[in-house]
């Protein structure tokens, strides 16, 4: 992988960094590396496992946003039915 800002990574998809972390291992639990590539590799690989640990922040983010708009959703549904239940038939 050749070296990209944050910024570049960032714009990856999640999947395509995981590949690129995948590779990383492989590379490094290859011993082909030298003292200095493996060292390289390794810098490139904590840096996309940073950019994937804020994606995946904002991700649950998301999920938790979605889960109270659900939750708003159906407590206010639960509590039309509470109101049609206390009415007279």
């Amino acid at each position: 992988m050749n070296t990209r800002t944050p910024e570049e990574l960032a714009a990856l998809p999640f999947e395509e960094l995981l590949r690129h972390l995948d590779e990383a291992v492989e590379r490094l639990d290859s011993d082909e590396l030298t003292l200095e590539a493996a060292l390289d590799t390794y810098q490139e690989a904590v840096l996309v496992a940073s950019v994937c640990s804020e994606l995946l922040e904002k991700a649950e983010l998301r999920v938790r946003q979605i889960d109270e708009l659900f939750l708003q959703g159906f407590s206010a549904e639960v509590g039309r039915e509470l109101e049609l239940d206390d009415e007279p038939f």
